[in-house]
């Protein structure tokens, strides 16, 4: 008996719901128990999460390409920033086991790279954009309403960025000394 198109169709939606769930699942094992849950996970679930890890970094490499402003918007992300930080950390494991430093590093710059996208206020938003826009004007009193609306947000990103280089490094250490 073979299947019909609908029945396929039905297969793989229920199949992606299943995966999907199973992931879920994984990443909320991993939230609760910190990444060493990885080692205690069967092959078959250490291959799932790093495959899900794998294509939510991708999707946001992809978005930092698109948007190379200091400021990004939040709502770009491909995920929430939690899991974007588990992703890379997943993949990092990875690579500082097998001592491939320049991966480790690249991966670092993605994940200090989070910070700069912030929630931004669609008033500011759309003064920045209007002033980013038209950077020939002399300074006056709207470009300087521009650049502390600017600064606002750099300061947030700074020092999100720092306290994310902070717990990367020490998520580094503790992998290199589990090794």
């Amino acid at each position: 008996m073979s299947l019909t198109k609908k029945d396929k169709d039905f297969e793989s939606s229920s199949n992606k719901k299943n995966i999907s769930s199973k992931i879920e699942n994984l990443l909320n094992e991993i939230k609760e128990k910190e990444i060493s849950e990885l080692a205690h996970m069967t092959e078959e679930n250490k291959v799932l999460i790093t495959k899900w890890a794998q294509h939510i970094t991708d999707r946001y490499i992809a978005v930092l390409e698109k948007h190379p402003e200091k400021i990004k918007n939040i709502a770009n992300l491909p995920a929430s920033k939690d899991e974007i930080k588990i992703a890379i950390k997943i993949l990092l494991t990875a690579y500082v086991i097998k001592k491939s430093d320049k991966k480790v590093d690249i991966l670092r710059d993605y994940y200090i790279s989070i910070g700069a996208f912030q929630s931004i206020d669609l008033e500011d938003k759309e003064k920045i954009i209007e002033k980013a826009n038209s950077t020939e004007q002399k300074l006056d009193n709207s470009s300087r309403s521009f650049f502390s609306n600017y600064h606002k947000y750099m300061e947030v990103i700074i020092s999100e960025q720092g306290a994310l280089l902070k717990d990367l490094n020490n998520f580094i250490n503790d992998l290199m000394t589990l090794k």
